[in-house]
């Protein structure tokens, strides 16, 4: 693959949405794997692995409804050529979810760095992830801090002190449906904007 080539795909709703129906999520991921098959060489499949983390949405799933979702992700995914283990299929805490999101943008900002450096907390880039059902705020924190929330990662030698808190229930959806849901105890025969979900 070209290094500058980009894929991505997204499909919706979001697995969280198939409690009552865990065969749509199977059938949500197989569009997926569908998509990744067409963009991977055939003679990579076998040794490509596929990770599913769920986030919020399947965190606020009681849990029950959640490992039925993820049972049939996991059979899906366990049938396709591509390299997998049950446990890979997963629901992440919120700071790792954090995490993930930091990693990915200091990596694309270009200031991860190759060696440890006492200040390398100084020219990383803190992430603010405003998903769906949650909030994640992350940065790096100087190395000797041990406050909550802070989680020691090492990337390419440099060992980083994370600050990762996530809010769940302070996702854009989330919020939504407490604005429109105040709107209408507030104001019972006020019109709401179409815009704001009911």
């Amino acid at each position: 693959f070209k290094e500058t080539t980009k894929w991505s795909k997204k499909v919706e709703p979001g697995l969280s949405s198939y409690a009552s129906n865990p065969s749509g999520a199977a059938t949500s991921i197989a569009e997926l794997l569908t998509y990744v098959a067409s963009v991977i060489p055939p003679v990579d499949h076998a040794r490509t692995p596929v990770y599913v983390y769920g986030t919020a949405g399947l965190r606020k799933v009681p849990p029950t409804e959640a490992e039925h979702i993820l049972n049939a992700v996991r059979d899906t995914v366990h049938h396709s050529p591509f390299l997998f283990r049950r446990e890979w299929a997963r629901i992440i805490s919120g700071q790792e979810e954090g995490t993930f999101g930091w990693i990915t943008v200091n990596h694309l900002k270009g200031t991860l760095h190759a060696r440890q450096s006492q200040d390398s907390h100084l020219t990383t880039v803190g992430s603010l992830d405003l998903g769906g059902a949650s909030t994640q705020i992350t940065f790096a924190m100087p190395p000797e801090n041990t406050a909550p929330h802070v989680l020691p990662i090492t990337l390419g030698g440099v060992t980083y002190q994370l600050f990762s808190q996530s809010l769940l229930g302070f996702g854009v959806d989330e919020l939504q449906r407490r604005s429109a849901a105040l709107a209408r105890a507030q104001a019972p025969s006020t019109t709401l904007s179409p815009t704001v979900p009911a």
